[in-house]
């Protein structure tokens, strides 16, 4: 079904997943496929099930037939890609956003002067990460073959923890593609499309996966 295929652009508000859509992303990520991922929702608590939307709650006993049913071998999406909003959260200002890079010599950047990318937007997703005092830099904690930070905004996510959302590259294996997430659906936004540090991320954000 993807052999002839390189890049799959995954933008807006993606909540509503079904068994098979799920099932789709995550063997052509398996089969050495590419994911650029613009969505501050993807793999939340909204998906369609049996035609209808149904929010479950991790945890709700009420709804474990629901997400039982929709994980199918009990693998959450979240466990595959590594990337939820619960990980990431809503900015914790709005005005005046902008990410901090934290690998300038990544390919997404080339072209790009400073160390800060200018962003306005309000909701992120991200990775489950913890701050190493050692290092004085954000570190995903995953099993994954290789999972970085490219550069992030401090969040916070529902139940007011802080968190960080932001641009995360992400290899489950060795065998597998590459997932680059932009962090958020409002990357496209035409008031952030219009600030060229955000239209080259763009133009090599593509270029960097379909090399």
């Amino acid at each position: 079904m993807y052999a002839s295929s390189k890049l799959l652009v995954i933008y807006g508000q993606t909540s509503f997943y079904s068994l098979l859509m799920k099932n789709n992303v995550i063997e052509f990520l398996e089969e050495g496929g590419n994911i650029l991922l613009m969505s501050s929702s993807f793999s939340t608590n909204a998906i369609w099930l049996d035609n209808n939307r149904v929010r479950f709650s991790v945890g709700d006993s009420s709804n474990n037939f629901k997400l039982n049913s929709w994980l199918g071998l009990n693998d959450d999406i979240r466990n595959k890609i590594g990337l939820s909003y619960q990980f990431g959260g809503k900015a914790k200002t709005v005005i005046g956003q902008s990410y901090k890079i934290l690998n300038k010599n990544h390919k997404i950047f080339e072209g790009v002067e400073g160390y800060e990318v200018p962003l306005s937007a309000t909701r992120y997703i991200g990775a489950y990460s913890e701050w190493s005092e050692e290092a004085s830099v954000y570190i995903p904690e995953n099993h994954f073959y290789k999972s970085e930070i490219l550069a992030f905004n401090e969040c916070k996510n529902g139940n007011l923890v802080d968190n960080i959302g932001g641009v995360y590259a992400i290899q489950p294996d060795s065998f597998s593609g590459v997932i680059l997430s932009l962090g958020t659906e409002d990357w496209c936004l035409e008031k952030n499309q219009r600030n060229e540090v955000i239209f080259t991320i763009s133009k090599n954000a593509i270029d960097f996966l379909v090399k």
